[in-house]
């Protein structure tokens, strides 16, 4: 591989692109970034005010509030994350700046060489940025079809649950009472 003309003008062609797609992303990202910490801080927030009247609570407040710390540790590995996807974007835009001015400056320098080196880079950097943009749309996809398979689980749980509640509730589900 050989950078050539042609090469070098599709890759400063097509990285500003990239790199659009990138900050567009991000930006649509940090909102719910924020939104997710406003979340995270109100619950721990009321459970610091619990911990307060400790004494007090009856055994169904602790419990509440017990599931509730279950969903902020679920909401910080969210946040978690959402914060290395947001890193891994930074990476991203910084590979395609390196990308662009290698192949503007292959462009502006006259008579450069093949530079095997420079071209591999950016064919590898702009292949790699295609790929982090398009799996998470086909990771969405799958992301729903194991939603949905969670949500089925939690519904068979719920009716095996509600039935061992209700045989025990019957007198002749007692084996000791015949």
């Amino acid at each position: 591989m050989r950078m050539s003309e042609g090469f070098a003008t599709t890759v400063a062609a097509v990285a500003p692109v990239v790199l659009l797609v990138a900050v567009v992303e991000v930006s649509n990202a940090r909102p719910r970034l924020r939104e997710a910490h406003d979340t995270t801080k109100q619950k721990v927030d009321e459970l610091r005010a619990a911990a307060q009247r400790r004494e007090a609570l009856t055994e169904a407040e602790a419990t509440v509030l017990e599931r509730s710390y279950w969903s902020i540790t679920w909401q910080t590995l969210k946040n978690f994350l959402l914060t290395f996807y947001l890193l891994a974007y930074a990476a991203l835009a910084i590979s395609l700046a390196t990308v662009e001015y290698t192949a503007l400056d292959w462009l502006a320098t006259p008579g450069a060489g093949p530079q095997e080196d420079n071209a591999r880079l950016c064919l590898y950097l702009v292949a790699g940025s295609f790929l982090w943009i398009i799996l998470p749309g086909f990771g969405a996809v799958y992301a729903f079809m194991f939603r949905d398979l969670w949500l089925q689980f939690q519904g068979v749980w719920a009716l095996l649950r509600i039935r061992i509640t209700q045989d025990r509730r019957r007198p002749d589900a007692d084996p000791e009472a015949s």
